[in-house]
């Protein structure tokens, strides 16, 4: 995957992190442990060098970016019904990746190019903004 996005600027995974927060309790008893573990391997595509989308496939869970965020960091559970990180912390990011994949790796899907802000087939210019702040400083807590 790593080489498709260099070479053709393609093959971004779209991985919505919060699934694991406010689904993952679910996930957990359905996955169970082991292929629990492989859910979001967010540090594994670091690793390969691979960028991906973040995203909350609103409607299935919350839509606010912040949830994302701490669930690519924190990668708890919402209730902890099978411990408080079913899924292990191996897979986990750091909040500055996190924002990454939120933000300017996630805007290969909507049109950026590498050159700068591009627009959509539909005409329209796409934009996007994140604050910085403590938030990129202070470690995840429930």
């Amino acid at each position: 995957m790593a080489r498709l996005q260099k070479q053709y600027d393609t093959c971004y995974p779209e991985s919505q992190a919060p699934f694991t927060w406010w689904l993952g309790d679910n996930y957990a008893g359905n996955l169970g442990p082991e292929r629990g573990r492989r859910l979001n391997p967010f540090r594994t595509y670091v690793t390969n060098g691979i960028k991906w989308a973040g995203g909350s496939d609103y409607g299935v869970t919350p839509f606010p970016a912040r949830y994302g965020l701490w669930a690519s960091v924190a990668r708890k559970a919402l209730n902890g019904t099978f411990g408080a990180t079913p899924f292990g912390t191996a897979e986990s990011v750091d909040v500055r990746t996190a924002l990454r994949s939120y933000t300017v790796w996630a805007a290969h899907q909507i049109y950026f190019s590498k050159t700068g802000l591009a627009q959509s087939k539909s005409g329209r210019t796409p934009t996007s903004r994140c604050g910085t702040g403590t938030c990129t400083r202070s470690p995840p807590t429930s």
